[in-house]
């Protein structure tokens, strides 16, 4: 699926306004996207109603090219915009995978970041995500559909230890697989302002020069796997 670059929010503002005339979502690869992308609305009870503008369209960078995904577009950079006074970042699903998703998010401002989600198998992922809070000094909340050894939807907060240096939990909510409904957490941004002010995790003391390796586009054995660009191999 493509989409023009001068006006990229057209397929969610259609999928918006289709999940009102039937006030429900349906099944399209991940939760709150159309397709392998997400967005952000102001106003309008923060649902894609219609009239609400789309202030920010997200495609999902990494697609899962080892499945059904391999015949999308994938997204080439991770956004962030301003949500009533906070940074909201935005990584979809796969995306979480890779510690690179949320670090440039980080590097892009955000404050919090938000995962729409919609796969199974979640212990070492939730374990993963607590870690891109930390590591990041960001808060992330994570909307995961129900279902046996699915859901978990989930919050965490950056906040891992408190002014004496002790260890705090830093889960702000952990739902079970299976239970649906609507769950609430609340971050206080105050508190994880002060403590990114003062911590020394995100970008505070990075050496970057020893990272060039990250970028490079080259994939050897046992990485090697279908739908891989031949160009990288």
């Amino acid at each position: 699926m493509k989409y023009s670059k001068a006006a990229p929010h057209n397929g969610a503002r259609r999928f918006g306004e289709r999940f009102w005339r039937k006030r429900k979502y349906e099944k399209c690869g991940n939760t709150g996207c159309i397709s392998h992308f997400s967005y952000c609305t102001v106003g309008a009870k923060d649902l894609p109603k219609p009239a609400a503008p789309i202030v920010r369209c997200c495609p999902k960078v990494h697609t899962c090219d080892f499945a059904d995904e391999a015949c999308l577009e994938s997204g080439d950079a991770f956004q962030v915009c301003d949500f009533h006074g906070i940074k909201l970042g935005i990584m979809i699903c796969y995306d979480r995978e890779y510690p690179e998703s949320a670090r440039v998010l980080m590097l892009k401002g955000a404050e919090m970041i938000l995962v729409p989600n919609d796969c199974g198998a979640m212990k070492p992922r939730l374990c993963a995500l607590s870690t891109r809070a930390y590591e990041n000094m960001v808060g992330i909340a994570m909307a995961n559909p129900n279902g046996e050894n699915a859901g978990n939807s989930c919050a965490f907060s950056p906040i891992c230890w408190d002014e004496n240096g002790r260890c705090v939990d830093n889960v702000l909510l952990m739902a079970d697989d299976v239970t649906e409904g609507l769950y609430y957490a609340v971050f206080d941004m105050d508190a994880i302002r002060s403590y990114r002010e003062e911590e020394m995790m995100g970008n505070t003391f990075r050496k970057e020069k020893a990272y060039g390796l990250l970028l490079s586009e080259q994939i050897e054995y046992p990485f090697i796997r279908d739908n891989q660009s031949d160009t990288n191999i």
